[in-house]
């Protein structure tokens, strides 16, 4: 049989792979020279240049290779080397798995492997990739088997998509799964969907648990039963799905109905559900039951009123700070009241600095200290005094600081009560005023029932004289403490009236006020504040006990004179000016060499009249005797003139 010479310049076309087979060495290879091959042999080398699928002939028993233009990319680095060799040359690695294959399709068999990995180089690098092998038997004119012909149909991409695919199902039912357990297991949650009409398709256990129908007595109802009787009536189920299918929402937040007549808040929203043609399906509707947090939210409500109501009821200053930056949270409208300042005015730029500088100087350190040792979690008492920023007046604030604790016992808040103690401070001042008065005022009494007794015994001419004279006397004094006792009637006493008391009481006067070593001098009716009396009492007895023990009515030649009057003092206010002066008599004057005696007497004119009455006083003692001049503020309601009236000199 005559061979067929091969066209010159065979193969003719076949890209790279043509032209490398074309001038390839074959003469010293198991293939012989490219004019010896048989037609059927280049007739399948024709078809392996002209496939688009890589595609590799294996050749006789050696197993040489040729390959086209589509196959490079699977031999990678062993391109082009790879042409004229084995596979088991060129892929020694798969050479155990590849031996099988051949020798099956060597024997007349084609063999037909699925998916299975081979690397292939992409862009410069080595990846993994996917194949299907076809391999067939190549047979010559006479139908022996001359070789192999293996085709590669590249499946990476497609595996690669169904992996994906299947991850991305498996996901889903995963995620179906669990939003199936989180529905049926979320039982304060009522999750389930309508048709487009509103006619209830799916209804989980949570939604039986909330509104208590069960699947069997709902599928197919209007969702309207939810709704309360008066939401009905109002057309709220069919706008609230008409929203959700206009907005792609509609809030559910209100009161619902449950089987047995109840009702159950829930905080929802409602969806609806669109198809791949966005046309409306249905809707779902998600809510959950906060019936018992209404509850709480409402009961909380209902306490932040009682305590806005407390707070602003309350004369007492309520204040509740941030214990971090120590600014308030609240602070109630007694503030205003008691500091004098507004809460618009406190609030503004740094609270602490604004809080502080209404508080005195000396008290300042003090209770900016207790301020932090509350913040530290400690409760204290704290007295203090303020200066209300307008007219400068000083207030007693009694105030009661405790911190607020979190849930983990850390200081989140420190609050407290400020109380205007002012009255009860001044009160307390008076009372120890009053009780050192008392002990001292019964041993002047006493004294001056000794003198009194003396001196009417030493001028009675008989027993029976000294009777009357006597009792008298007494009861001029028992009057003086009944001027005082009036006190608690809500009278008001005239200086006048206190002074002739005072001096009738301890016999320096008769009834009508006339003595012979006494001048009074004054307008009558001058109406004192009542709160001023008990204190200007005591001065006056003070002066009369020290006129009858040591001055000017201690001896015969002494004189007592005491005039008054009343002086301006602003455009509202009137004070009373008495001048007291003693004179006739010789006593020991202050001076360097004598000092001043402080007796309780003096102590009480010169220190508790300013600083209870806000009175005036100068007290001093030449070697003629006593003169002490006090002002003081009177009672805005006032009997008598203002011009002096002059008594009768006794």
């Amino acid at each position: 049989m005559i061979r067929p010479i091969p066209p010159q310049g065979w193969p003719t076309h076949g890209g790279e792979m043509g032209q490398r087979i074309r001038t390839h060495d074959w003469a010293s290879s198991p293939t012989g020279a490219l004019e010896t091959w048989k037609q059927s042999l280049r007739t399948a080398v024709d078809l392996m240049l002209a496939s688009g699928f890589p595609t590799v002939l294996h050749l006789g028993p050696g197993g040489t290779i040729l390959y086209n233009d589509a196959a490079i990319p699977l031999l990678g680095s062993g391109h082009p080397a790879a042409l004229g060799r084995s596979i088991g040359e060129i892929w020694p690695e798969a050479r155990s798995g590849w031996e099988p294959v051949l020798r099956r399709s060597l024997a007349g068999e084609t063999v037909m492997l699925a998916n299975l990995p081979h690397a292939i180089w992409r862009g410069g690098r080595k990846v993994d990739g996917w194949f299907t092998f076809s391999s067939y038997p190549l047979r010559d004119e006479d139908g022996t088997v001359a070789g192999v012909n293996i085709v590669f149909i590249d499946t990476t991409d497609r595996l690669a998509a169904e992996r994906r695919r299947d991850e991305v199902e498996a996901r889903l039912r995963d995620s179906e799964e669990r939003s199936r357990i989180i529905v049926e297991t979320a039982r304060d949650y009522a999750i389930f969907s309508t048709d487009p009409t509103g006619r209830i398709e799916t209804w989980p256990p949570g939604a039986e648990a909330v509104f208590g129908w069960s699947a069997e007595e709902v599928l197919g109802q209007p969702v309207d039963i939810t709704f309360t009787p008066a939401d009905r009536a109002k057309g709220v189920p069919d706008e609230e799905r008409r929203l959700a299918a206009s907005r792609g929402s509609a809030a559910d937040v209100r009161w619902h109905q449950r089987k047995d007549g109840t009702q159950v808040f829930i905080d929802g929203v409602t969806r609806p559900i669109t198809g791949p043609d966005h046309a409306l399906r249905g809707f779902v509707k998600v809510g959950q039951d906060v019936t018992d947090r209404q509850a709480m939210e409402a009961a909380l409500r209902e306490s932040e009123e009682r305590f806005r109501q407390y707070g602003e009821a309350s004369s007492d200053v309520l204040w509740i700070r941030n214990a971090e930056t120590l600014a308030f949270e609240y602070i109630s409208p007694a503030f205003e009241a008691v500091y004098g300042l507004s809460r618009t005015d406190l609030l503004t730029g740094n609270q602490v600095r604004r809080w502080a500088e209404l508080i005195h100087p000396g008290d300042r350190a003090t209770a900016l200290d207790h301020l932090r040792r509350v913040r530290a979690g400690g409760s204290l008492l704290s007295t203090f005094r303020i200066q209300r920023p307008v007219t400068g007046e000083a207030r007693w604030i009694r105030d009661t600081g405790f911190p607020l604790l979190d849930a983990g016992g850390r200081v989140q808040r420190v609050a407290g009560i400020g109380h205007d103690a002012t009255e009860e401070v001044e009160l307390n001042d008076r009372l120890r005023l009053l009780v050192g008065e008392l002990q001292h005022r019964t041993r002047n009494l006493l004294a001056v029932v000794s003198g009194l007794s003396k001196k009417t015994l030493a001028g009675s001419g008989s027993l029976e004289d000294f009777r009357a004279r006597f009792g008298a006397r007494l009861d001029a004094l028992s009057r003086v403490n009944s001027l005082l006792s009036r006190l608690e009637d809500g009278h008001r006493i005239a200086f006048d009236e206190l002074l002739g008391a005072e001096l009738s009481a301890h016999g320096v006067t008769d009834t009508k006020t006339r003595s012979s070593h006494v001048t009074l001098k004054g307008p009558p009716g001058i109406l004192l504040r009542s709160s001023s009396v008990q204190t200007f009492a005591l001065a006056l007895h003070e002066l009369t006990t020290n006129a009858l023990k040591h001055g000017a009515l201690s001896q015969p030649g002494g004189w007592l004179e005491v005039r008054w009057r009343l002086l301006d003092h602003g455009r509202h206010e009137k004070r009373l000016e008495v001048v007291w002066r003693e004179t006739g008599i010789a006593v020991r004057a202050d001076n360097d060499d004598h000092p001043p005696r402080r007796g309780y007497g003096r102590h009480l004119i010169e220190q508790a009249l300013p600083y209870q009455l806000g009175a005036e006083t100068d007290y001093k003692l030449s070697s003629e005797g006593v003169r002490c001049i006090i002002t003081v503020p009177l009672s805005s309601t006032m009997a008598g003139t203002s011009g002096e009236v002059d008594e009768p000199d006794g």
